[in-house]
C-alpha cells in the first residue's frame, strides 16, 4: 500500500529560489509565478520570499555580469554564535554569520559556463584536457589508426573524475552542434541508445535518483516503446461534454510517464479506461480536454524522502490544454498541451 499525503509543502529555500529565477527566465510574470507556487501548495509566504530573492539575483547577476572568482574569510576580534542559513544566488555561494562581532567566512565560486568549477589549472593539465577533447571526438576506428592507448571510456572517467565534467557535457563533445545524434545521421542502435541514455537523463533529473531499471509495460500502439516513469497515476480531470469528469485509477500498473522530448504518456494494464464508447480498431475516440493529474512519487533531490501525491493544472498559464484521447483497446492517449516537464514537476 502506497502511503499517500496531500499537498505537499516543500521548505527548501535555495531550490524555490532557483525554481523561481527558471520561470522568470523563461518569460513568466509575478502573478504566474504565484500561480506555479500555489498549485504545487507553496504557501504565499514561501512564494513571496523565494520571489523576491529571485527578483534580487536576477538584479545582481545582471548588474555584475563578470564577477571574478573569491575565496577569502573574514574574522573580528571577537565571535559568537550568530550563524545564518547558507543560500545559492545563481554562481555565487554565500554562507556565514551576521551581527557585529560575528565569525564570517565568505566563499565565492564563479563557475565557467559548462557548470565546472573554474580551478587554476597547472600547464600539463591544461594541455591533457585538450588532447582528451580531441580524442573524444574522434571516431572508434580513428582510436586505433592513430594509437591511442587509451580508451574512449577512459576517456569520458577522465574528465568526469578530474575535470568535473557531467555526462551530458561529455556528449556534447563526443556530439558538438551541428552533428547532433538524430534519426537522418545516425544507425538505428546509435540513435536508439541516444534516446535510452536521454531518458535515464531525464529520469534522474526528475525523481533525483535513477536504478537504471527496464520493465516492459502494457500500452497503446500509439505510446512510444521508450519512456521514463514520472510516478503512480493516481486520478486525472477532464473536461468531457462540457462538464468536469473525474477518471480514477486503482490499480497498481497505471503511470504517468514521458517520453525523450518530455511529452506526457500513460502506461500500463491498469491505464485502461473502461465505461467510455471504444472506437474501431486503428481508431481513435476524443474524451474530452486534460485538465489535472495527480500521481504518486518519491522524488529524493527536494528533500521529501518520503512517497507522496503531486497534482498539476494543465494550461494553468498557456491556456493550452492537451486533449485525452482513447484507442480501440481503452488505453488513454495524451496529445498536444503547452507544458514542459522539468526537476521540479510538469510546468505550463
Amino acid at each position: 500500500m502506497v502511503a499517500v499525503k496531500q499537498n505537499p509543502k516543500i521548505n527548501n529555500d535555495a531550490y524555490l529560489v532557483d525554481y523561481a529565477i527558471k520561470l522568470y527566465k523563461r518569460g513568466d510574470s509575478t502573478e504566474d509565478i504565484k500561480r506555479h507556487f500555489r498549485n504545487h501548495a507553496y504557501t504565499t509566504q514561501q512564494a513571496t520570499r523565494s520571489i523576491a530573492k529571485a527578483r534580487v539575483q536576477l538584479k545582481m547577476a545582471k548588474a555584475n555580469p563578470t564577477r571574478t572568482s573569491t575565496d577569502a574569510s573574514v574574522k573580528s576580534p571577537t565571535k559568537t554564535s550568530t550563524e545564518t542559513e547558507a543560500y545559492t544566488s545563481g554562481n555565487v555561494t554565500v554562507t556565514g554569520g551576521a551581527g557585529a562581532g560575528a565569525t564570517t567566512k565568505v566563499t565565492i565560486v564563479k563557475k565557467n559556463p559548462k557548470g565546472k568549477t573554474r580551478t587554476s589549472l597547472s600547464v600539463p593539465d591544461r594541455h591533457q584536457l585538450r588532447i582528451l577533447k580531441q580524442d573524444l571526438r574522434m571516431s572508434d576506428a580513428g582510436f586505433s589508426v592513430m594509437g591511442v592507448n587509451s580508451s574512449k571510456a577512459e576517456t569520458r572517467k577522465i574528465l568526469r573524475d578530474k575535470f568535473g565534467y557531467t555526462e551530458a557535457q561529455i556528449r556534447r563533445l563526443e556530439n558538438p552542434k551541428g552533428t547532433r545524434v538524430t534519426k537522418s545521421n545516425s544507425t538505428v542502435s546509435e540513435f536508439k541508445d541516444y534516446k535510452a541514455n536521454k531518458l535515464s537523463e531525464l529520469a534522474q533529473q526528475f525523481q533525483g535518483q535513477h536504478n537504471g531499471m527496464k520493465k516492459r509495460v502494457a500500452q497503446s500502439d500509439y505510446t512510444p516503446k521508450q519512456t521514463y516513469r514520472l510516478g503512480h497515476l493516481v486520478q486525472m480531470k477532464v473536461l468531457h461534454n462540457g462538464k468536469k469528469t473525474f477518471i480514477n485509477f486503482d490499480g497498481d500498473q497505471v503511470f504517468l510517464a514521458a517520453d525523450f522530448k518530455n511529452g506526457l504518456h500513460i502506461v500500463g494494464k491498469d491505464a485502461i479506461i473502461g465505461n467510455v464508447k471504444l472506437p474501431q480498431k486503428n481508431g481513435l475516440t476524443n474524451i474530452g480536454k486534460l485538465l489535472q493529474v495527480d500521481y504518486v512519487t518519491n522524488k529524493n533531490h527536494i528533500g521529501n524522502n518520503e512517497t507522496i501525491r503531486f497534482y498539476h493544472k494543465l494550461g494553468e498559464a498557456t491556456k493550452e490544454m492537451p486533449n485525452l484521447l482513447i484507442d480501440h483497446e481503452g488505453f488513454p492517449i495524451i496529445t498536444g498541451g503547452g507544458y514542459d516537464v522539468w526537476d521540479v514537476g510538469i510546468v505550463n
